[in-house]
């Protein structure tokens, strides 16, 4: 979805997509992993009212590790797969860092608020 406003292969298009998927789509799915966590281990009303608490609580430790590792992924999908395997490869590439990165974010889920 985001090489449809971000075309092409090159560094500056790679770059962007990079800096949009780190400062508005890692915090958010992060924000909403850990509100679906809370609500399975809590129920709805309890878990909805720890969420903010645990958002202060694990929002910057979890997106500083995902600043870390999601640009590495970013540059890796499209900087190599994309121009040497083309964009099918893609979400496998994505699915596999996602894979890794789901058990991170349980981990921190887990962390009791």
């Amino acid at each position: 979805m985001i090489t449809r406003f971000f075309p092409g292969m090159g560094v500056r298009s790679t770059l962007l997509k990079t800096l949009m998927g780190q400062a508005f789509f890692g915090p958010t799915i992060t924000c909403i992993f850990f509100g679906a966590a809370l609500i399975s281990t809590e129920g709805l009303f309890a878990g909805l009212k720890q969420w903010p608490a645990k958002i202060q609580q694990d929002l910057l430790k979890t997106w500083s590790a995902g600043l870390c590792y999601w640009p590495l992924v970013d540059l890796v999908c499209y900087g190599l797969v994309l121009p040497f395997f083309g964009a099918s490869w893609i979400p496998l590439s994505y699915n596999v860092a996602s894979f890794f990165w789901t058990i991170f974010l349980s981990v921190q889920a887990a962390r009791r608020v």
